[in-house]
């Protein structure tokens, strides 16, 4: 597969990472019935910066292949910033890189980030996908809300949960050591063992 770097969010990403999102998003089920087409990269642009606006301490990885973003993750104190667990507010992949081990690595950088506290989050109720892939991550299933039409799952994970990789000494973080419960994309291998190159921005903190 290709060289995945992951790094912290920096100027000059964010159109990059609006067509991940928007790609990924259009693609999933959270599109089903919103007859939804296409979507307007500046507008989304504006709302994903009143959207961090309103996150306490928002922090985003990208994930790059050559210089292309092909996924992002974002995270923060929880909703209102009263609780002490930490949220995964957004974690989307372009489809050309689903089963790929991206969004494997952006979740496995980003916990080990937050090593030592609650991390939580929420994922509609009728993404399967999306719940097989926290719950390989040491997620768990505590609540599930009706308020929407197909219901929200909220997951959480506690330090020390089954499914978080150590760094290794040189930086790095050993993960997909298995093969994935997902199919993989068109032309991506079942079964992919792949290593994450952390850059030196983040081995440092």
């Amino acid at each position: 597969m290709d060289h995945v770097t992951i790094r912290s969010e920096r100027a000059g990403d964010e159109p990059g990472i609006a067509a991940a999102h928007i790609a990924a998003w259009l693609a999933s089920v959270e599109s089903d019935g919103a007859r939804v087409m296409c979507v307007d990269e500046k507008d989304w642009i504006q709302q994903r910066r009143i959207r961090l606006a309103g996150i306490d301490g928002p922090t985003t990885l990208v994930a790059e292949v050559g210089d292309a973003i092909v996924g992002h993750l974002t995270w923060g104190r929880g909703p209102g910033g009263r609780s002490s667990a930490h949220r995964i507010w957004s974690c989307y992949v372009d489809p050309s890189y689903w089963g790929s081990g991206v969004a494997c690595r952006l979740i496995t950088v980003a916990l080990a980030e937050l090593a030592g506290v609650v991390v939580d989050l929420e994922v509609h109720g009728d993404n399967l996908r999306a719940q097989r892939f926290y719950e390989r991550h040491g997620f768990r299933n505590c609540a599930t809300s009706h308020t929407g039409a197909r219901g929200l799952i909220r997951y959480l994970t506690r330090p020390g949960a089954s499914g978080l990789h150590a760094a290794q000494p040189d930086g790095t973080i050993c993960v997909c050591s298995r093969a994935s419960s997902d199919l993989p994309a068109p032309g991506w291998p079942a079964g992919n063992s792949c290593r994450s190159e952390v850059s030196p921005a983040l081995r440092a903190r």
